[in-house]
């Protein structure tokens, strides 16, 4: 009562902060599911939207692809490192609309990575999954055969065959999800010492696979020998694996003469 200049109005000014991101742990190779909604955060780098934000740990050099899939919304991708700096971001995956992914991303230096699960469209919600892949090379081709060009008959080690052409048939596989690999192969004569190229390869196809290629136009009268490794679409390669277990300088099959020819060398 009494008091001078009553009524004073004072002005306030009310700021509403962005909801902080709780960081989920992440190890690579697994598929989490998850939903994006009103209970999650806000999404650092894109204004409007939620997230789920996840971590994990990384080594330099190390490639991984990320893969976030939703039915109900556009998803959108971003790489930041563990200071927020974005390092690659996506709103939609190559052939697959709607869906958003990172691939064979290199990591140039060891420490704390975060993916920033989110929207394309401000305020959107639904379930997801988002997978981490660490990207490794193939497993060593394996079940390895050698055989004669009617694709079933096998060709014994150190056997001479009156074609020249020999199909080579392999297993190869991939550690990796949604990994493509083929079966590369190194075929020489036995003068010819093996120098870690391919000289003939297959498709790409999926993991766990047999695959066959074919080698034609052999030089006859001669005894070759032949390695074999996987491959995948990233061109990381398993080791080589030599046919036979036999030594370098002995056939692991021999082509023979032409009918009135010389008969195949001696090896």
């Amino acid at each position: 009562p009494g008091a001078v200049g009553s009524p004073f109005v004072v002005p306030v000014q009310l700021t509403i902060g962005k909801k902080a991101c709780a960081e989920i742990a992440l190890d690579p190779d697994v598929v989490r599911a998850g939903t994006l909604d009103a209970n999650d955060c806000d999404a650092p780098h894109r204004p409007g939207s939620f997230a789920n934000l996840y971590g994990f740990s990384a080594s330099a050099g190390d490639v991984f692809s990320i893969w976030m899939e939703s039915d109900q919304f556009n998803t959108y991708l971003i790489l930041t490192d563990g200071a927020g700096n974005v390092l690659a971001q996506n709103d939609d995956c190559p052939g697959v609309p709607k869906n958003a992914c990172i691939t064979q991303y290199t990591i140039g230096a060891g420490g704390h990575y975060l993916i920033e699960a989110t929207s394309t469209a401000p305020g959107a919600s639904g379930p997801l999954t988002l997978t981490l892949v660490r990207e490794r090379a193939p497993s060593e081709a394996r079940e390895l055969r050698q055989i004669r060009n009617d694709g079933t008959t096998q060709i014994g080690l150190g056997e001479t065959i009156p074609e020249n052409e020999v199909v080579i048939r392999g297993k190869v596989d991939d550690p990796n999800v949604n990994g493509t690999v083929r079966l590369e192969v190194e075929l020489r004569d036995l003068a010819t010492a093996f120098a870690g190229t391919a000289t003939q390869m297959s498709d790409f196809v999926d993991g766990g696979t047999t695959t066959s290629i074919r080698a034609s136009g052999l030089a006859r009268g001669t005894g070759f020998h032949w390695q074999a490794r996987a491959c995948d679409q990233t061109n990381r390669c398993s080791a080589w694996v030599q046919f036979g277990n036999n030594a370098e300088n002995v056939a692991d099959f021999s082509v023979a003469a032409a009918p009135g020819g010389s008969p195949p060398r001696e090896q």
